[in-house]
């Protein structure tokens, strides 16, 4: 059951909470998830109980997807006996993202794209960054691959972006973006450290008053409050959710280097309801029906 919007700014919610009513009509429900099923059958994974609580959510209107989607190389054969009867279940209202294990097939066309065909890359083939307009908002998605994609598809893919923001720049409609790198990172040993080379698309998503920022890499939960490009806080920065939950087993966190208002090693999903002024996201635990965390409501900056 999804929950009505809770005008608590963000909290972990105790397990004792009851859980809350459906939500009012004219809420565009979206679920998040990275770093999901294994190469092959592996127990250690939780792929198939994160899966089942989105299909048990009948509200839920699109999944996005954030990389690393299957290990260990993202292969055509791997998609189809680990992804497809888990994950595969809603692929026709899901939204992908290539992440690093994806380009370690060392053919992300014949494989990743295979498997999408341009669900992945409506732009062109072998262009997996697009935008999407839905529940009253812009969803924009990036390959934050720069290592693999090199310096000119790179350029390429921020020409492009700047072009989208730029279009969407005075429209009033708030803007979520959704990758698989993180720009900075809490995570300990086992985890992956910040990642500079994403600070163009940070710094670009903070002038367009980006409201939301998901991604994945790194096997845990992380939420922040709002943050500028620097990873410092600011009430007209964005937020930005780390949901490396989707399965496969988690990291370790570190010292804490940007602020944090949840962290969790467990694993789920995350749920965000979009209105066209206001948002609300919650974290589900697997095995939980009551939100870990929620943001309360939230209004955007459009």
């Amino acid at each position: 059951m999804s929950p009505d919007f809770v005008g608590v700014m963000g909290h972990q919610v105790e397990s004792t909470t009851p859980p809350p009513p459906p939500p009012p009509t004219g809420i565009y429900t979206v679920a998040v998830g990275a770093d999901i099923c294994p190469p092959t059958a592996d127990s250690s994974y939780q792929h198939t109980q994160t899966s089942n609580m989105i299909v048990a959510d009948s509200t839920i209107d699109a999944v996005l997807v954030m990389g690393d989607n299957n290990y260990e190389q993202g292969l055509l054969s791997q998609y189809q006996n680990q992804y497809e009867p888990t994950w595969g279940r809603f692929k026709s209202k899901t939204y992908p993202v290539p992440g690093n294990h994806e380009y370690n097939s060392g053919n992300i066309g014949g494989h990743y794209e295979a498997y999408w065909g341009r669900r992945c890359s409506p732009r062109a083939a072998g262009k997996y960054s697009y935008a999407v307009d839905a529940g009253g908002w812009h969803l924009l998605f990036l390959d934050s691959d720069i290592q693999h994609r090199g310096a000119s598809a790179a350029a390429e893919q921020l020409t492009w972006m700047d072009s989208i923001l730029a279009s969407w720049d005075q429209d009033g409609v708030p803007v979520l973006c959704c990758m698989h790198h993180n720009r900075f990172s809490n995570g300990g040993t086992a985890a992956h450290g910040a990642d500079s080379s994403l600070g163009a698309f940070y710094t670009r998503l903070y002038v367009a008053r980006c409201d939301i920022i998901v991604h994945g890499h790194n096997h845990y939960a992380d939420f922040s409050p709002r943050i500028n490009a620097s990873g410092g806080l600011d009430p007209e920065g964005y937020r930005v959710f780390c949901v490396g939950t989707g399965g496969h087993p988690p990291d370790n966190f570190g010292s804490v280097n940007f602020p944090t208002d949840y962290k969790s090693l467990n694993r789920g999903i995350g749920k965000l309801y979009l209105e066209a002024s206001r948002y609300e996201f919650r974290y589900y635990q697997v095995g939980q029906s009551v939100a870990a965390y929620t943001t309360g409501l939230v209004g955007t900056h459009k």
